[in-house]
């Protein structure tokens, strides 16, 4: 009669869909991601901008929505190991370097990071870092290492501009990756799991005969030439501060006995007794 009629091959199609969806869900298939797929999804966004050399702006859109979703509620107790960086704001020596890994370690204390300057030359820094929040750390660096082919110094000043201190939230970190905020200087830097804090190896002669051009950037810094560096023992140690005393001239050497035995006269002849009558 006046009743609406469909196509029997529009019912199909219909049916057909709703089956499908019942499969679905029978199978178990969420009808939306998990908080992990998420996590994974943001990452790979991140990634895929550093990798496509994406804006600033694009960049930044994908760090933010990477920190929205931190899995982590206490940041600074995931922060344990080796982490390399992978991105930085910061116009210091990382810009530069072929590679930087920083090794958090929260049981004793510390942040040592290693800047790789050429073949078989580094910078490692160290300092004593304190908690101030679950998820923010500071430290402020007390000694740096120039590790070369001829040796280690002990740098007698910070080299510059390297920063002397920073207080580092990290607003994302899981087993893979760490986003870090500094101040001061408002820097950004995203960090990469890994396993090991050394240099890799390097077919090229790394001595100072042929320094890279960041050693020679760093060493200009402080005013410090690469002959001074060979001139210096391969590793610097403290020394003893010793109360100056007057010197005293050296004793007289003494002459062989028989060079200093005095000639003596002989004695005169006695005379002969007086005769008498």
């Amino acid at each position: 009669g006046g009743g609406l009629s469909v196509p029997l091959p529009a019912i199909g199609g219909a049916v057909a869909a709703i089956g499908g969806a019942a499969a679905l869900a029978t199978r178990g298939v969420p009808q939306a991601p998990k908080m992990q797929n998420i996590v994974q999804i943001k990452k790979e966004a991140l990634f895929d901008a550093l990798e496509s050399k994406a804006t600033k702006k694009e960049l930044f859109e994908a760090i933010e929505d990477l920190e929205g979703v931190n899995p982590s509620p206490k940041p600074v107790a995931a922060m344990d190991g080796f982490w390399k960086v992978i991105y930085t704001t910061e116009s210091d020596i990382g810009k530069s370097a072929s590679q930087t890994v920083q090794k958090v370690d929260m049981r004793g204390k510390t942040v040592d990071q290693v800047y790789t300057l050429g073949p078989k030359s580094s910078l490692d820094i160290k300092a004593p870092l304190e908690v101030i929040a679950d998820d923010t750390i500071e430290y402020i660096f007390k000694e740096y290492i120039l590790s070369t082919g001829s040796g280690s110094f002990n740098l007698p000043i910070r080299p510059f501009p390297l920063r002397a201190r920073a207080k580092a939230e990290t607003t994302f970190i899981d087993k893979e990756l760490r986003v870090d905020r500094l101040t001061p200087g408002n820097d950004l830097i995203i960090y990469e799991k890994t396993s090991s804090q050394s240099v890799p190896a390097s077919d090229a002669k790394g001595t100072l005969d042929q320094p890279s051009q960041t050693m020679k950037k760093t060493l200009a810094s402080m005013a410090i030439g690469t002959k001074q560096l060979k001139a210096k023992p391969a590793v610097q140690t403290q020394r003893k501060v010793v109360p100056q005393t007057k010197k005293m001239a050296p004793p007289p050497q003494k002459k062989p006995a028989e060079m200093t035995k005095k000639k003596v006269a002989p004695p005169p002849p006695k005379k002969p007794p007086a005769l008498t009558k």
